[in-house]
């Protein structure tokens, strides 16, 4: 017990002495340090101090099969064992890498055929918007470069990403970003820029009208692409009206402009679909995908498009605009990532696991309408076990509370310190909720009754 507390104390100051982390306050981790997780298994983590956790965040809402899943361990050992590695440039290919193709290219509509693999999020959406660029320069249309999305969207940490992510904060790290990336209002209908404040009212239809405004004052021969997420993880699982998707996918076709789709977080089961895309009646042109893919044992990203834009593609390559599509990374398309994402959607189907999300889904955001009589929750929102809880001063008006007082980082640490894991959002008081997709009823109710002891002791404080 003694060498497990030093060995405790040595890495926590290791982590304070070399360590800077990502999206995290300098001077709060200075003050508490880092929780240091050692071992994890199924929905449940453990940390240097031997404490356990219920996690119900997945890691990043990538963990979906939870952790130490041993058929995907096994998978990776005997993928590593037969060929670690092999480049996907130049032509050269892998079995796993095509293979996962395949199997992705299958899974979605069917016009949707081609695969690209990457490692993360943040590399399929760059392809995503290199290849919208690239096609439209290649047919001599350079000006349609644009790349239009939403406020209060995340798409990722590489520099294009974050010009595309639509949180101010994330902007002056890397400022200047580069140009060509617009926003627009999102369909939020708890927080609607247009104070409709009903869902499915017109907040949806106004939302199209901005786009549109957007467009037209920007000119349609400069936009590119449209990209958005089915659901607003980063300002909590907000869930658009049905008829949005459907308008934006009528105003790209009017225009010319490719849709974009990033499933990074809501694809394979986490809304109680296999993909976010499958709640809306509107198809894109690209769909991008990473976390759930190998389930957090490996790190492995895909773009999908459609066969026409394949199609535009080879017609420029054989009329001498451009033979090569230049976006790779060293690990590419590489077999460990292959055999582990191919193992992990076979576990999801086998298993019925977006069945369960669906039917565990609904229980878990039923229970956390019941923490509104805490005085403190505005909000709840969400869709299979994607979910999300709005933090305010006052739920009559949704007056928010002084971003000083760190009210949601407080919920964290309360539900925490009672064996909980869930997220604080860096981006204003709201509680995400993105546990395994294994979770069951009974834990589902566990997160529910802890998040009400933390939301009760935190609003007794304030």
């Amino acid at each position: 017990m003694a060498d497990d507390q030093h060995a405790a104390a040595a890495w926590r100051e290791a982590d304070l002495r070399h360590v800077l982390h990502n999206g995290t306050n300098l001077l709060d981790h200075l003050e508490h340090g880092p929780l240091m997780f050692v071992r994890g298994q199924g929905v449940r983590l453990w940390d240097a101090d031997g404490r356990e956790y219920l996690d119900a965040t997945s890691g990043l809402a990538n963990c979906n099969l939870g952790y130490g899943e041993p058929e995907l361990i096994q998978a990776a050992a005997d993928q590593l064992a037969q060929l670690s590695f092999a480049p996907s440039t130049g032509g050269m290919a892998n079995p796993p890498y095509v293979l996962l193709a395949q199997r992705i290219a299958g899974l979605l509509p069917a016009d949707l055929s081609r695969v690209f693999m990457t490692t993360t999020g943040s590399d399929a959406n760059e392809a995503a918007f290199k290849l919208a660029r690239w096609v439209n320069h290649l047919e001599g249309r350079p000006e349609k470069h644009k790349i239009i999305s939403l406020l209060q969207s995340f798409h990722g940490n590489t520099l294009a990403t974050t010009a595309a992510t639509g949180m101010s904060v994330q902007w002056s790290v890397g400022a200047p970003l580069p140009p060509g990336f617009l926003h627009v209002e999102p369909p939020f209908c708890y927080r609607c820029p247009w104070h409709v404040g009903r869902r499915n009212d017109r907040c949806c239809l106004l939302g199209v009208e901005a786009l549109e405004a957007l467009i037209q004052r920007e000119g349609p021969d400069t936009v590119a692409a449209i990209v958005a997420e089915p659901v607003l993880q980063a300002a909590g699982a907000v869930v658009p009206p049905p008829e949005y998707f459907p308008a934006v996918r009528r105003l790209c076709d009017r225009y010319g402009i490719l849709l974009i789709y990033d499933e990074v977080v809501t694809g394979f089961g986490r809304t109680g679909k296999l993909f976010g895309l499958e709640h809306f009646d509107a198809v894109p042109d690209m769909v991008t995908m990473a976390k759930g893919l190998a389930a957090g044992h490996f790190p492995v990203g895909a773009l999908a498009f459609r066969e026409s834009l394949y199609d535009r593609l080879l017609a420029a390559a054989r009329s001498g605009a451009g033979h090569v599509f230049y976006h790779t990374h060293t690990f590419f398309g590489n077999p460990v990532a292959g055999a582990v994402g191919l193992k992990a959607i076979e576990l999801l189907e086998r298993r019925g696991l977006v069945q369960h999300v669906a039917s565990v889904g609904e229980r878990l955001l039923a229970g956390l309408e019941t923490l509104r009589d805490t005085g403190i929750v505005g909000d709840v929102r969400g869709i299979g076990l994607l979910a999300a809880v709005e933090l305010v001063q006052d739920p009559a008006t949704r007056a928010p509370f002084d971003h000083d007082l760190g009210v949601a980082r407080q919920v964290y640490r309360e539900a925490a310190d009672r064996g909980v894991l869930v997220r604080a959002s860096a981006f204003g008081d709201v509680i995400m909720l993105t546990p395994p997709l294994i979770m069951t009823a009974a834990e589902a109710d566990q997160v529910v009754i802890t998040l009400r002891e933390a939301l009760t002791t935190v609003r007794e404080r304030l």
